[in-house]
């Protein structure tokens, strides 16, 4: 038989004919195989004596530790050491079948990531966790018993952290622990709508909400609209639109929906915008079609009266800020455009400093307007 002759192949090595220690976990007693039918059966080897075998079940085998009984017909995939059963790792069914008291449907792979995590399709709705869920989800147990819906889809509405959401919507919490989470809905479904605490500036409804917590903290919430928005006196449209919360910092990310002037900027639609308390943080689009005052670039970053030191470096090494400085508005920063020196040299242009109203703040921006005037445009000649 194939799953006998594939372990004996590697008799020769086998750490079964070495000294074992007590404490040798491979001196467990484990659980003998199943019988798979040869034809087709598929394995392969890992290190220790691991090996992997997938092939469809000969006759009835009940699973000791699991408490579940396969029946003929059934393809399994199993994990071996040295000829003996450690784990039972997919089931595919011709039929359904129940596990853990869960009822998943035929024809569709039951993952067991372990003994308390499950992942298949189930055969018809469940209730857990005061959800009734539906179709392909990951569940969690505890000594087979079933505790968490970790991913699924809703067979009715439901709340789910302060969001009212309909049914249909595909929900991810596994990492809902440290704050993060993702609920979506399909193409053309109704608004999930936030029925938690009010924020202001936030919108209260939305088909595709993601959260979670960045490096330094901060909540990060991403929304799809329902509906085109107006947020911080700019115009959003369906694109995604997140928004920021540390401490005292509130910012939101999005793409505008249509142009804007905000002061001595003007920008187009289509330009990602950083939004610090309602202000302008940063600018930028694909093109050079950002104007401050008389200037025009692809990008320009506020300037505050607290903004961090050593911002403003050569082209080489610039730290362009995204995020939310303190302070008062003063201005912004932009980096004058250029044509690369045909004959070697590193002649460019530092970042400049303009005030609200687009004019230099500073001699270096004056001489650096100057020597890399930046009204329109430039149009570089190809080098020969």
């Amino acid at each position: 038989m194939l799953l006998v002759v594939s372990v004996l192949a590697h008799a020769q090595r086998d750490p079964r004919q070495q000294r074992r220690g007590p404490n040798d976990p491979a001196a467990a007693k484990l659980e003998p195989l199943p019988e798979l039918k040869a034809a087709g059966a598929q394995g392969s080897q890992g290190p220790d004596g691991n090996v992997s075998y997938r092939g469809e079940l000969v006759k009835p085998f009940c699973f000791k530790k699991l408490e579940f009984c396969a029946t003929p017909g059934m393809k399994l995939t199993l994990w071996t050491q040295y000829g003996a059963l450690r784990a039972l790792q997919a089931i595919e069914s011709p039929v359904p079948f129940t596990l853990f008291g869960v009822r998943f449907a035929a024809k569709a792979e039951v993952a067991l990531v372990s003994e308390y995590l499950v992942r298949g399709t189930l055969e018809a709705p469940i209730e857990v966790d005061g959800r009734l869920v539906k179709g392909r989800v990951e569940l969690q147990f505890q000594e087979r018993k079933l505790l968490h819906a970790q991913v699924g889809t809703l067979a009715r509405e439901a709340v789910i952290e302060g969001w009212k959401v309909p049914a249909g919507y595909s929900f991810d919490l596994q990492s809902l622990a440290s704050g993060s989470m993702l609920l979506k809905g399909p193409e053309g479904a109704a608004p999930a709508t936030w029925v938690g605490e009010a924020s202001p500036g936030t919108p209260t409804k939305a088909t595709s909400i993601t959260q979670w917590r960045d490096d330094q903290g901060a909540k990060n919430l991403q929304l799809e609209l329902a509906t085109p928005e107006k947020l911080g006196g700019l115009d959003f449209g369906l694109e995604p639109i997140t928004f920021l919360q540390l401490d005292k910092v509130s910012a939101v990310r999005g793409v505008v929906s249509a142009g804007f002037e905000r002061g001595a900027v003007k920008a187009p639609k289509g330009s990602y915008v950083v939004l610090c308390g309602g202000e302008l943080q940063t600018v930028k689009t694909e093109d050079v079609a950002v104007r401050v005052g008389a200037f025009v670039t692809s990008r320009l970053t506020a300037v505050r009266e607290r903004s961090p030191r050593g911002w403003r470096n050569d082209l080489y090494g610039q730290k362009v800020l995204d995020e939310c400085s303190e302070g008062a508005l003063l201005g912004y920063t932009f980096l004058p455009q250029y044509c690369e020196p045909c004959d070697g040299s590193r002649r460019v242009p530092s970042l400049v400093v303009v005030d609200l109203k687009g004019e230099p703040r500073d001699d270096e921006s004056r001489a650096m307007l100057k020597a890399f005037p930046s009204s329109k445009k430039a149009t570089c000649a190809p080098c020969r």
